[in-house]
């Protein structure tokens, strides 16, 4: 897993304020990816956070758009252990969550006070 750190990380939060689980208008939106898997948000996207999403079983065929014939399949995937496990780890295990997540959504002051204040849209 250190392979997939970048150098300019400064280690991970205590803890996580995800974006995508608030329950406000300013949550982020889960992302649909071209190669038609989702992932929690645009922020995962990169093509260096990849590798961690895969590992975390986040492109495993069951969870591809192409399972999904009715709306109730939506769930299934967003109900998947890994979605599960991904959620659980935010807050239960921050330091083992994905880095780009440890990066984008850790708690901070400015964050838990400024969120959603910034004109353009950005934390």
């Amino acid at each position: 897993m250190d392979r997939l750190i970048p150098k300019w990380y400064n280690g991970p939060p205590e803890a996580i304020d995800p974006d995508c689980l608030r329950k406000s208008d300013q949550r982020k939106d889960p992302h649909f990816g071209n190669d038609g898997y989702f992932l929690p948000c645009c922020e995962c996207d990169p093509p260096g956070s990849r590798p961690c999403f895969e590992e975390r079983g986040f492109f495993n065929k069951e969870l591809h758009i192409s399972n999904i014939k009715k709306r109730e399949d939506f769930a299934k995937i967003f109900d998947s252990k890994q979605w599960k496990k991904f959620r659980s780890t935010l807050f239960e295990d921050p330091k083992n969550a994905p880095y780009i997540c440890q990066v984008f959504c850790k708690k901070s002051k400015q964050k838990v006070e400024g969120h959603g204040k910034n004109p353009k849209g950005f934390v």
